[in-house]
C-alpha cells in the first residue's frame, strides 16, 4: 500500500477547476484588449478600381434613403447634407452643421 501524500491547501486550490473568487480577484483576472479601427466603405457601383471613392456610413445612408424618400422636405435636406458628408473626416469636421440641419 502506498501512502497518500499530504497536499497543501494552495495545491488543492490550483487543481480545482471551479473555486470561489472574490470580486477583487475576478476583476484583477480580467484581460481586455481593445483595438479601435475606423473602416471605410468603398462604393461597389464604380467599375474602375482606381476611381474608388471613400465614403462614410452617413453618406451611404443619405444616398440609400434618397432612393426611398421622394418628399420635398427630404430632397431639400439631402441637397444641404450631401456635400458635408462625403467622408468620415468631413462628417466629424461638419458635425455641428449636420446636427443643426437635422433638427
Amino acid at each position: 500500500m502506498t501512502k497518500k501524500q499530504k497536499t497543501s491547501k494552495q495545491n488543492e486550490q490550483d487543481h480545482r477547476p471551479f473555486r470561489y473568487q472574490s470580486l477583487h480577484e475576478r476583476l484583477n483576472n480580467i484581460n481586455i484588449n481593445v483595438v479601435h479601427r475606423i473602416r471605410y466603405h468603398d462604393t461597389n457601383d464604380l467599375q474602375d478600381t482606381d476611381n474608388l471613392i471613400r465614403t462614410s456610413y452617413f453618406h451611404q445612408s443619405l444616398a440609400h434613403w434618397s432612393t426611398l424618400n421622394f418628399s420635398e422636405a427630404y430632397s431639400k435636406i439631402y441637397q444641404k447634407l450631401l456635400p458635408l458628408a462625403n467622408s468620415l473626416e468631413q462628417v466629424v469636421y461638419n458635425r455641428e452643421q449636420i446636427i443643426l440641419l437635422i433638427r
